[in-house]
């Protein structure tokens, strides 16, 4: 029992060190240029491999599918948002809905500054301008982005089991399984570990407790499943309007969708992971062309991880955009309202006077 104990302490002190020595804004620094210098030098390779092909691609992008995908884009969009005001939801009861996407939108260009957790203190402190204090602030903003993890990740690994029975994905799946079983087997045994660790009621409570002021009495399993049940279809949703975009560059069939859908959400995940990298730019895009190389050209796979960065923030301005107009025309119909309800009751006045 003394063992554990002096193995906890040692763990917990090398863990304050750790962030210590990463949060100096030098290391900080440092790091983001190398994790977006490496990404970024891939996909350079990759440019270079294909430069011959690359351009007809832009040249004969089909318009009619990257237009159709869009709307399936901004309703995606619009449920990033309103899923954290569910989870606020569970804390608190009174909050302006269209305040907070407001606030998720403006915070989500912060993920774009160079330098750890810009995109999280500017959502606290934009919280806390509204009159949600910072502790809960923070809590729902770590179980929001443990439930994007962990449901990105179910939604990768059910659809990159070709379900399908794509001839190239399985092609894939055995390369994978045959050079790096292991290390597969591993990775998939930490994440289930993970997710039962981060997406769980007790840590939530716990983390609550110790931040203090923070009610998680009404986060349950209840609460939990019909979260990860919301966050599941709104990948899925989303991985449609990926595979739209990938059929305007390169004429991919449908049985392949599934496996684009995984492709996506796992390339999210780890350029979310690679806190380093400004908004996941270069990883993201190394993971998903190395993903993509699968089911198409490496030169579409290029274009097509080039086009999905313009496509992923213009999602995001439009949740800016239409929370912002939202507000604005709801401000404006509010006096409106109260002259019509004076207006209204004085001729009751008068009736009443007389």
């Amino acid at each position: 029992m003394i063992q554990i104990e002096e193995i906890k302490i040692t763990l917990i002190k090398f863990a304050r060190q750790t962030l210590q020595f990463v949060s100096k804004k030098e290391v900080k620094f440092i790091l983001t240029i190398l994790f977006t210098a490496a990404g970024l030098i891939f996909i350079g390779l990759k440019i270079n491999e294909s430069l011959p092909e690359l351009g007809s691609y832009f040249e004969n992008i089909k318009f009619g599918w990257a237009i159709a995908s869009l709307p399936i884009l901004f309703i995606t969009f619009m449920l990033f948002a309103y899923g954290w005001s569910l989870i606020l939801r569970s804390m608190i009861n009174q909050f302006s809905l269209l305040k907070i996407i407001q606030i998720w939108a403006k915070a989500q260009l912060g993920k774009y500054i160079p330098g750890l957790g810009i995109h999280f203190v500017a959502r606290l402190e934009l919280s806390a301008s509204e009159g949600i204090t910072r502790r809960t602030s923070f809590l729902s903003t770590v179980i929001e982005l443990s439930l994007l993890l962990v449901t990105a990740g179910i939604v990768a690994l059910i659809a990159l089991t070709n379900i399908t029975g794509s001839k190239s994905v399985s092609i894939f799946i055995d390369n994978i399984s045959a050079n790096y079983g292991g290390l597969y087997i591993a990775g998939i045994s930490i994440g289930f570990l993970i997710a039962i660790l981060l997406i769980n009621p007790i840590p939530v409570r716990w983390l609550g407790e110790k931040i203090g002021g923070v009610d998680t009495a009404k986060f349950t399993y209840k609460w939990l499943i019909l979260l990860i049940i919301f966050n599941i279809i709104r990948w899925a949703v989303m991985g449609v309007g990926f595979f739209m975009l990938a059929k305007s560059i390169y004429p991919i069939d449908y049985i392949e969708m599934p496996f684009l859908i995984g492709a996506f959400t796992l390339s999210w995940a780890v350029g979310l992971l690679v806190v380093f990298a400004p908004g996941g730019i270069g990883i993201r895009e190394a993971m998903l062309v190395l993903l993509m190389e699968q089911v198409m050209p490496t030169g579409a796979a290029v274009a097509l991880a080039a086009l999905s960065r313009v496509w992923w923030i213009l999602g995001e301005l439009f949740v800016l955009f239409f929370s912002t107009t939202a507000l604005s025309f709801s401000k404006m119909n509010s006096p409106h309202r109260a002259q019509n309800t004076q207006i209204k009751k004085e001729p009751i006045i008068n009736e009443d006077n007389n």
